[in-house]
């Protein structure tokens, strides 16, 4: 197989054109730089939360518009109390302090805990605290006890007994929906734990904090200081890594500089387009990094090699780019469609992402073709093409004849290794494909004291994830909507018998479910304060809301759970048809999302894969580079796949895009590759040799760069936040199965495919052609 065709587009060519005035470009660069740090200035951070939800779809509309009528439903801060056993007056009273502060505190609206639960009093009707105001001392405290371990609407509410010794008090404070706009959640949360620590400190009860406001600040600092040290951390080990690997720091300059351009550029690309970061946005910069790099370090080697005195510096620089340049234009291509695949899902977040990342690896690879040559031009112009440090890299012999053997041993026992790559591309394929969508709300959520708080909750009392039913109207609701309350006590009943959910809140809690004793009871709801009713009755006097409590499940048991509840929905709609009522809330519309979310993402990889094989198709001019590239890039995929089977960490969200991303990576390494091999084979090398040249030329610089991208990846593997963290190491993972893949399955494969067509003329009669 002799491949034909030219692998250019002629995008490389910016870089022949730049090296005519090389130092005109650089100066041209230099303003576009300071554009894109203005650009870079402008950047954003956003919660994961909202982000992964946000679609067209109907369930999510309905999600946004119950929050719309109920601002207080997701803005619900949890206080837990650690509390002695068994419980006396003095530790009820602190309890009693805590509740108050609270209520005090700026930005908070009310607060529920056991002090909010009433009672009617049977002699007079009036409605009284289950929890007298006065406290007595013991003996009396002892039937209190008694009272609140057992009372329904406390016990496993509001008190939960952990063990003999110890026992959980539980604070519900709702949020100032205005205040979260004008301050931002992160301030608001932060103001509350203030304030939660001096009640700490004044009672002396153990407190903490909780819930969807705290998850939501706690992801936008992570996603702040992931954007600085994946950044800064990434850029600094990719440097030490230059300086170890390369004895001259003009040719580092050359690698790094510009890596640290494409990474600004894509800052101010992000900023100037008003995208907001995440912790999924923050692994483009490092992916940046990694083609940059990778591409980079290709062309500066080539450049090295190329030169030598009895070969100009800026013929050597031509020669580069036209046989190494149209690689790195393919590779970062094909990376780009593999990212941008990402935008067939109704995500928002994750389409923005694909296409986002996709346009910055597009201007990448502009700024490293426009700024590589300029660079060497200038930097090694006055240098001597026979010193040492400009021979190449460290240990560049040593990896050469390394290569050199094992390209031996692969191509002498080719049909073993190759029958055992497919071998294993067929087994890890079969766990990919059992691989189902996994979601938890608390996989996106950094791992702090709060997510230890969420995890307290879920195991003692009914979790934090709020499963919602919407009751709407046509009409205001008023003491007379007697069908409003019967319909309400009746979904109430419906949430709080299901049992997986617990602690439902409705306006049958006040009203009741008895319509003939409705006037009475909401005639005491109307007196409460404004900020108690608008938990139950929107603005508009038309809706009502029940809510429960769901644990931290699997999106596929919400799921099920979901399907459940509609059923029984259904029966309560057809004695209600006047009335809408919508299953809703966090827990929910997370589940449904991402179901749907992930098998799309999972889809869409599918077709990056097809889509890229049929780009180098038509790049390389040849159908037999295509398939050879599919099989190459489903090694690393498909093993890959096998290791979140097996490792348990199942098809998440950040697991599909850290696939595409690192599948984009990992044909990088391909292209080169191929790139390469076709170069030896055009200028007349039979296979055999033209292999082993290729795995002995190109061998080091993919491992040297697989390398520098594994130790600036290394930054992701510190942070608090499990989708960051899930992503760095699949993309390491995936990086050495594509090493693997490309210098030992690939020339392998290619072996016995130019044996079988060989002996396949032989049969036919053909002519062998060119000896391979």
């Amino acid at each position: 197989m002799t491949p034909r065709g030219a692998v250019a587009s002629g995008v490389e060519r910016i870089g022949l054109a730049a090296l005519k005035a090389p130092l005109h470009a650089l100066f041209a660069i230099a303003a576009l730089t300071a554009i894109a740090l203005n650009g870079a200035t402008k950047l954003q951070v956003q919660d994961a939360i909202d982000g992964l939800l946000r679609s067209d779809t109907a369930e999510y509309k309905t999600f946004e518009r119950m929050r719309s009528l109920f601002p207080t439903s997701e803005l619900n801060l949890l206080v837990v109390a650690q509390v002695p056993r068994p419980l006396d007056s003095a530790t009820i009273s602190k309890l009693r302090d805590v509740h108050l502060d609270l209520g005090l505190a700026d930005d908070v609206v009310h607060v529920l805990s056991m002090f909010s639960v009433h009672r009617q009093d049977s002699s007079d009707g009036r409605v009284l605290p289950v929890i007298p105001d006065t406290l007595s001392n013991p003996p009396e405290s002892g039937s209190l006890r008694e009272l609140i371990e057992s009372h329904p609407d406390i016990a496993g509410r509001f008190y939960e007994p952990v063990d003999d010794s110890q026992g959980l008090a539980l604070f519900v404070a709702a949020l100032d929906g205005q205040a979260e706009k004008d301050l931002g959640v992160t301030t608001m949360v932060d103001a509350i734990e203030q304030e939660v620590q001096a009640i700490e400190s004044s009672t002396g009860l153990a407190l903490s904090i909780t819930g969807a406001p705290v998850m939501k600040a706690d992801i936008l600092e992570a996603g702040r200081r992931d954007a600085l040290r994946l950044n800064v951390a990434g850029f600094t080990i990719g440097l030490l890594v230059c300086l170890l690997l390369f004895p001259s720091l003009r040719v580092v300059a050359i690698v790094i500089l510009p890596t640290g351009l494409a990474v600004v550029f894509s800052l101010g690309l992000i900023g100037y387009l008003g995208i907001q970061l995440n912790a999924l946005m923050n692994t483009i910069i490092p992916l940046v990094m990694v083609i940059s790099l990778a591409n980079g370090m290709h062309l500066s080697i080539a450049i090295m090699r190329a030169w030598s005195p009895q070969s100009a510096l800026p013929a050597a620089i031509q020669r580069a780019m036209r046989e190494v340049g149209p690689a790195c234009v393919l590779s970062a291509a094909t990376t780009a469609l593999a990212l941008a695949s990402l935008a067939l899902t109704d995500s928002h977040l994750i389409s923005r992402f694909g296409l986002t990342a996709a346009s910055a690896i597009l201007i990448s690879i502009l700024v490293v073709l426009a700024v590589i040559p300029c660079l060497a031009h200038v930097l090694l112009r006055t240098q001597d093409p026979s010193a040492r440090a400009l021979a190449g890299f460290r240990f560049e012999r040593e990896l050469g004849s390394f290569l050199n053997n094992l390209s031996r041993r692969v191509v002498g026992g080719c049909c073993p290794v190759a029958v055992l790559g497919l071998m294993a591309i067929v087994a890890s394929g079969s766990l990919y494909a059992q691989l189902s969508p996994s979601y938890r709300l608390t996989d996106v959520i950094p791992e702090n004291q709060h997510a230890d708080t969420a995890q307290l909750l879920d195991r003692h009392f009914s979790g934090i994830n709020p499963v919602s039913v919407l009751v709407t109207a046509e009409k205001p609701i008023t003491s007379e909507s007697r069908e409003v309350f019967a319909a309400v006590a009746e979904v109430h009943e419906l949430l709080e018998s299901h049992p997986q959910l617990a602690s439902t809140h409705s306006l049958n809690d006040i009203v009741g479910g008895d319509a003939q004793t409705a006037t009475g009871r909401l005639a005491s709801l109307e007196a409460l304060p404004e900020t108690i009713t608008a938990r139950y009755i929107s603005a508009d006097g038309r809706s009502t809301v029940v809510s429960a409590s769901a644990k931290d499940l699997q999106a596929l048991t919400l799921k099920r759970i979901a399907g459940d509840l509609e059923d029984e929905l259904d029966r309560v709609r057809e004695k209600y048809p006047h009335l809408e009522m919508q299953l809703t809330g966090l827990a929910i519309v997370s589940a449904l999302r991402s179901n749907d979310t992930i098998s799309s993402l999972n889809g869409a990889l599918l077709l990056a894969v097809v889509l890229v094989m049929v780009l180098v198709g038509l790049l390389f001019w040849s159908v037999e580079f295509a398939l050879l590239s599919l099989v190459a890039n489903l090694f690393p995929i498909a093993l890959a796949g096998s290791w979140l089977y097996v490792s348990g960490i199942g098809m998440q969200y950040v697991s599909v895009v850290g696939l595409t991303v690192a599948f984009g990576i990992a044909v990088d390494d391909t292209v080169h590759f191929l790139n390469r091999y076709r170069l030896q084979r055009l200028a007349g090398l039979p296979v055999l040799n033209a292999l082993r040249l290729t795995v002995r030329s190109i061998g080091p610089v993919l491992i040297m760069t697989t390398v520098v991208i594994m130790c600036g990846l290394a930054s992701t593997f510190v942070s608090n936040v499990p989708p960051t963290r899930t992503f760095g190491l699949l993309c390491s993972i995936t990086l050495i199965l594509a090493l693997i893949g490309d210098v030992i399955l690939l020339p392998a494969i290619l072996m016995v495919y130019e044996g079988l067509k060989r002996r396949a003329r032989r049969f036919t009669g053909q002519p062998a052609g060119r000896a391979t």
